[in-house]
């Protein structure tokens, strides 16, 4: 199994997010494969990404989840903000608001799941929620050039009250993402 650690975006969010891609997109002449845009259904906000996981850890992972994050209170966290990954530019994402109770569950999460075996993260948290990913230099300058414009776009605000392990099924037509345990926060 492919594993995620992620939050839900709500409804709302995800609509707004996805009215910025299609703006992005209506701006530019932009070959499918040059950008691939990330659907609706699958924006969320990953925590950690585990990547392939034998079958016979999935209840320990659910574990790990329940015990790294099932301490943590409900809190909200704002999406806004514009932003390219990259030189050149390989990624575009919707940015999250400097948030100290999503540092710390993601600082729960990374901890509890180095401890368990999993590779340390070698970077800082940087909560983000993907739009696309460019495959194409030019592709990348040109969106790189509209995103500074926009960059200051606010989403709106996300209760975060449950953390969700997805299972990624990757495919031609792209990857697809099932929720397969779900951890409330207390």
């Amino acid at each position: 199994m492919r594993l995620f650690v992620a939050i839900e975006i709500d409804k709302a969010i995800r609509d707004r997010i996805e009215q910025t891609r299609q703006q992005l997109a209506g701006r530019m002449n932009l070959s499918k494969d040059a950008v691939k845009w990330v659907g609706s259904e699958n924006t969320h906000l990953t925590l950690v990404f585990l990547g392939q996981v034998d079958d016979g850890r999935f209840t320990e992972v659910c574990r790990i989840i329940e015990t790294a994050a099932g301490g943590h209170h409900p809190f909200d966290i704002e999406v806004s903000g514009l932003g390219t990954f990259g030189r050149p530019t390989r990624v575009v994402w919707a940015g999250t608001a400097d948030c100290a109770e999503l540092k710390a569950l993601w600082a729960d999460l990374q901890k509890a799941f180095v401890q368990a075996g999993w590779p340390q993260e070698n970077r800082e948290f940087s909560g983000h929620l993907t739009l696309c990913r460019i495959k194409n230099f030019a592709a990348g300058k040109e969106l790189s050039k509209k995103v500074e414009t926009m960059s200051s776009e606010r989403f709106g605000c996300c209760r975060v009250d449950s953390v969700v392990l997805f299972e990624s099924r990757l495919s031609p037509a792209g990857p697809s993402y099932h929720p397969v345990c779900r951890v409330q926060l207390k």
